[in-house]
């Protein structure tokens, strides 16, 4: 038995390491906070073209916050806000989509900007 730990613990921490190294590999940053997504819709290059709306940072950041709170998955919701219309969005992606613009965007022009 003690031949075998001396073997065993290398390869249990190399296994670990590597399994850590790919868990952090994949979603280095996570899904973006509302502070980029308010960010990027500014620039005028979301899907949406609401950069180019000049709509103000408060109107910007309430679409932010449902953008980032809904369910679009992580890599939907980045597609969206650089507009990269190459990304095929899924049913569930376009039905949370046509909610979000038909409803809590439009929501969030007409609140009072004061």
């Amino acid at each position: 038995m003690p031949r075998i730990l001396p073997r065993i613990l290398p390869s249990t921490l190399l296994a670990l390491a590597l399994l850590l190294a790919s868990a952090c590999g994949e979603e280095p940053d996570g899904r973006l906070s509302v502070a980029e997504v308010t960010e990027r819709l500014q620039t005028g290059n979301d899907l949406f073209n609401l950069g180019a709306a000049d709509l103000g940072t408060k109107v910007y950041s309430c679409i932010a916050r449902a953008l980032v709170s809904s369910d679009l998955t992580d890599k939907g919701l980045e597609a969206l806000v650089d507009g990269d219309q190459k990304y095929v969005a899924t049913d569930a992606e376009a039905t949370v989509l046509t909610e979000l613009s038909t409803r809590q965007i439009e929501a969030c022009k007409a609140a009072p900007s004061g």
